[in-house]
């Protein structure tokens, strides 16, 4: 959507894969929660580049009314060059 030196806005979806049912579970208290189903994600993403390395955030929602719910994320992000190959590992929360 929008992009500079050192931001960029952006568009995201993504499916999740994540579900749960209730009654497989041997736990009692688990089973007292609501069943969950696969879902598609969209929203908005933001990236900040520094030389000290990348802070990215999102919010998405649930596009197919499967569990109504919305996810956010933010991570702080430091990207590794290794010949051909990069590795961006990052700690953050979900």
């Amino acid at each position: 959507m929008w992009k500079d030196d050192s931001n960029k806005l952006s568009l995201t979806a993504y499916y999740d894969p994540n579900h749960f049912k209730p009654g497989d579970s041997d736990i009692h208290l688990l089973r007292k929660l609501d069943r969950r189903h696969s879902s598609v994600m969209a929203g908005i993403s933001y990236e900040h580049y520094t030389s000290y390395g990348i802070l990215r955030t999102s919010l998405t929602g649930d596009t197919i009314r499967n569990n109504n719910g919305f996810v956010g994320d933010m991570a702080w992000l430091y990207r590794y060059n290794i010949s051909r190959f990069s590795v961006q590992p990052g700690l953050g929360v979900h």
